[in-house]
């Protein structure tokens, strides 16, 4: 057999290795409630005719990935409707149907929620509305396309971690 095969070999087990080692290294608790995430009427509209629906997973994504890092133990489930979200950038979809928009373009975003946490015994332990859009275009020169989304989002899942505490 050749050496190139060994390296081959080697390289393709390295890369398997380091794929899996995240998955490894987080313990089955770090999994955290279970997210399930809603729209008012008027964003699912707005979400499904111009931001597109791959951005709806990509909403969805941020928010279960914030409340899991943010809520206690103790929140088993977690019910959130997306009120409303804005972008710093247009999305694919917005590109794709207006033509003179670019990637280089950008504005102020923001989003508002609201958010009820559950214990195992199925009993609210806390309860938030939260809206946040930014009020300063001098930022979002340099933002994502949902910087200023996931920044509220942010905020809201801490805003539901203290309700919990408390």
């Amino acid at each position: 057999m050749s050496g190139q095969f060994f390296l081959s070999l080697a390289v393709t087990a390295a890369t398997a290795f380091a794929l899996a080692a995240p998955v490894l290294a987080t313990p089955a608790s770090a999994a955290g409630p279970t997210v399930s995430v809603t729209y008012s009427e008027d964003f699912s509209e707005k979400l499904t005719e111009d931001y597109g629906e791959r951005e709806k997973r990509v909403l969805e994504d941020m928010v279960g990935s914030s409340l899991r890092r943010e809520l206690p133990a103790t929140v088993t489930r977690v019910e959130v409707e997306l009120v409303d979200a804005v972008p710093n950038r247009p999305t694919f979809e917005q590109m794709g149907n207006e033509p003179g928009l670019s990637f280089s373009s950008f504005g102020v975003g923001g989003a508002e929620l609201k958010g009820r946490a559950f214990d195992a015994s199925g009993a609210i332990v806390g309860e938030v509305t939260y809206r946040w859009y930014s009020n300063d275009i001098v930022w979002s020169q340099h933002a994502w396309v949902w910087e200023d989304a996931d920044r509220a989002i942010d905020r809201f899942a801490q805003e539901l971690a203290d309700d919990v505490t408390d």
